[in-house]
């Protein structure tokens, strides 16, 4: 109806459009639809978490344990590349297309995150490509996780694990921590402004996460 309005002088345009018309009768959809949390497992319980998934060699064991000291998202890990990682530098740089916020986010690396890098490299053959190979899939890595934790959790709710240790055990700002999951400001006048992606600061940041998860809190069983 849009279009013949435009193009072939029909009287009316579309009465159910949004922009402009039922946006003045409804709420915006953001606002009314209902927030669905991913199971997450407590951080107090991921040292113990992470120390069942040191001694498996899996291939969804190795990923599960990156997901869960990079704070990063699913998809971001499983699709990987060797050209993606500098060793020197201690850096992650996942480009733009593979991000859900469109632009490159640099990553930096804890101590654990170099270890498994040194691991697989072992295991890599010429023609691969992908840190971990085999197209491991969500499924492969949430399995492991579930098996590990005698839970439901699945692997996105790790990131939440993350967020809420920030919270709870360190003196970061906000900014930081949600740079260190590549949120974007919600503010647009902030997010015009703001040019650093504070990676000094989230290098701190990971740092000290990787070094709680070394520890042992409780048990699970």
């Amino acid at each position: 109806m849009d279009y013949a309005f435009l193009h072939e002088g029909i009287d009316k345009s579309n009465p159910a459009r949004w922009k402009g018309c039922m946006d003045h009768v409804f709420a915006a959809p953001k606002k009314v639809t209902p927030v669905v949390h991913l199971n997450a497992i407590p951080y107090i319980q991921l040292p113990e978490v992470m120390q069942a998934l040191r001694a498996k060699t899996s291939m969804s064991a190795y990923c599960v344990r990156w997901l869960a000291l990079t704070a990063c998202r699913s998809s971001e890990a499983r699709r990987m590349s060797w050209v993606e990682i500098n060793m020197a530098s201690k850096t992650w740089i996942i480009p733009s297309a593979r991000m859900k916020s469109g632009r490159e986010h640099r990553v930096p690396l804890n101590e654990e995150c170099i270890e498994i890098l040194t691991k697989l490299d072992q295991f890599k053959s010429e023609n691969d490509v992908m840190v971990f190979v085999n197209k491991l899939s969500d499924v492969a890595a949430s399995k492991a996780l579930k098996i590990v934790s005698y839970s439901e959790a699945t692997v996105h709710g790790l990131r939440s694990s993350f967020r809420d240790w920030c919270g709870d055990n360190t003196n970061f700002s906000r900014e930081v921590c949600e740079a260190a999951l590549a949120h974007a400001a919600q503010n647009q006048t902030e997010a015009a402004y703001r040019r650093s992606d504070l990676f000094e600061k989230r290098r701190d940041l990971m740092m000290q996460w990787g070094e709680y998860l070394r520890s042992r809190k409780v048990s699970l069983v």
